[in-house]
């Protein structure tokens, strides 16, 4: 399974590992299981804030930044099956609860390459994801880190989603894509 797929983790480790150590933000690898959004690896940063999720935890499509990264190739149909009837959840004010408002903002995570959660998922935390493609080219995988921007000013948006994006492309590479 892909929680075991040793090539996937051995590249990412170290990747989400330095961007915690040097950046301070929490870093996470995710993958679908059994039509679930499942964390594989995660990081924790010495920045300010600490997200409990440890490796086999769960979490929501629509509001994580992973999540949607993730979402973004598959067709309406396999989102909508995913997310299941709405309202979806409200985890904050901030959270999209109408599945098919979500399913258009998809259309943007896959025309820039990453995808975006500005305290969607959690009060003060922003975080960006990027998918992680195997070698057939297919998404098999997301990538994202979280920070919150009110506690660590030195965290510029710009430069996060090219640290995540980069960190994707670079595992993609590892497996052959």
């Amino acid at each position: 399974s892909l929680l075991t797929d040793d090539k996937l983790v051995s590249i990412s480790f170290p990747l989400l590992q330095r961007l915690a150590d040097e950046r301070h933000v929490n870093a996470f690898l995710a993958v679908v299981s059994n039509g679930e959004l499942t964390y594989v690896l995660t990081r924790q940063s010495a920045g300010p804030i600490s997200i409990r999720s440890a490796p086999g935890s769960k979490a929501a499509f629509h509001s994580t930044a992973i999540g949607k990264a993730l979402l973004a190739h598959e067709d309406e149909a396999t989102v909508l099956a995913r997310l299941g009837p709405g309202p979806l959840k409200a985890f904050t004010d901030r959270t999209i609860t109408e599945p098919r408002t979500f399913v258009g903002q998809l259309e943007r995570v896959r025309e820039q390459g990453y995808a975006l959660s500005i305290e969607e998922n959690l009060p003060g935390v922003t975080s960006a994801g990027a998918r992680v493609k195997n070698a057939r080219g297919t998404p098999i995988a997301s990538l994202s880190v979280a920070y919150a921007a009110a506690l660590q000013p030195t965290c510029h948006l710009p430069e996060i989603v090219r640290l995540v994006t980069e960190a994707a492309a670079v595992v993609s590479r590892g497996l052959g894509c």
